[in-house]
């Protein structure tokens, strides 16, 4: 019988948990964004839609087939420190008028930004987006708590700067990297 962390939930659970949110992002930011809006034929409404929305569905399709552990890990994600809760209070209501000022703006129109710069604003968004989710795929710990498990004390004795020195804080310019069997003398 496997032993599993404690709380951890299941990696097919955690993928249909995420396929549900994928879903509902589909839903909620097109209904928040043009029903604010007041009219479907906002073109920049749709645009940004598909800019955050086709990245974000890909990626998780993605991560979900290469490495279901970061699925599950994030959907168990819950700030325990009170400071940490309060910034999630905090920046649940920013989010929100992030989608509905923008709609606001559309229906009374309060603004006119040319064409030129709506496009280059949903550019610089599209790039911001493509580097936060190529973190996620290079560094499946990013953003998450890390939590301390059990490791074979080989697989501590495998791991050595690729200086070939011990890295300290002051050294931060050290990479590790895993010796080769020849480098531990193996054959």
């Amino acid at each position: 019988m496997s032993q599993r962390e404690p709380g951890a939930v299941e990696q097919p659970k955690a993928a249909r948990a995420a396929a549900v949110k994928v879903v509902a992002a589909w839903i909620a930011l097109p209904l928040s964004l043009l029903s604010t809006g007041g009219s479907s034929a906002w073109w920049e409404a749709w645009v940004y839609c598909a800019v955050v929305l086709v990245p974000m569905t890909i990626f998780v399709a993605y991560v979900t087939k290469r490495d279901p552990e970061f699925i599950a890990r994030r959907t168990r994600l819950r700030e325990k420190e009170r400071t940490q809760r309060r910034v999630v209070g905090w920046g649940a209501p920013v989010l929100l008028a992030a989608w509905v000022i923008p709609g606001l703006d559309h229906r009374f129109g309060w603004s006119h930004p040319p064409a030129a710069a709506v496009i280059a604003a949903l550019a610089v968004t599209l790039g911001a987006y493509l580097v936060i989710l190529r973190v996620f795929v290079e560094n499946r710990w990013a953003g998450a708590p890390l939590r301390l498990t059990r490791t074979s004390k080989s697989s501590q004795q495998d791991r050595t700067p690729s200086c070939g020195t011990r890295c300290t804080r002051a050294r931060r310019s050290c990479s590790w990297r895993r010796r080769s069997r020849s480098d531990r003398g193996g054959p």
